[in-house]
């Protein structure tokens, strides 16, 4: 995953993010379309750009939050669930905060959790589809 510039649609300016996906035959990669607003983050899907945005994480996020967001092809349930250290191979990221979530797209099931951490966003996510696919990414570099 990374960061490849920013891009305005509809008059507002996004961060694009460019998902490769190594290891999976036929895995095609995706790209996004991030911004904060007072209310929270919000997403548009680079195959959806028709699909109006949509809020991914509302703000103010706390320990107990639960959340519902309709995504062009499916729903998913987020809740924040706790604010932990978390440690990786190479570093440690403190103050993160843990959303679980679970959800269906295209009539898979998945489910997972990610650690946010602050000041930097995502560092770690893990999701689990129904065909017993585990996908798990790590933050790599920061810049």
């Amino acid at each position: 995953i990374r960061i490849d510039g920013e891009e305005t649609i509809n008059g507002k300016t996004y961060s694009k993010e460019v998902t490769v996906f190594a290891g999976i035959p036929g895995a095609e990669h995706s790209v996004n379309y991030y911004r904060r607003g007072k209310e929270g983050i919000f997403k548009i899907d680079g195959k959806h750009r028709d699909f109006p945005e949509y809020l991914v994480g509302p703000f103010p996020l706390t320990v107990g939050n639960t959340w519902t967001v309709q995504e062009p092809e499916g729903e998913a349930t987020y809740t924040a669930e706790v604010v932990e250290t978390l440690e990786l191979v190479d570093r440690k990221y403190e103050g993160c905060l843990k959303i679980s979530f679970k959800g269906t797209v295209k009539q898979v099931a998945y489910e997972g959790y990610t650690y946010r951490a602050p000041d930097i966003g995502e560092v770690k996510s893990v999701v689990k589809l129904s065909n017993r696919i585990t996908v798990e990414s790590n933050l790599v570099e920061e810049k």
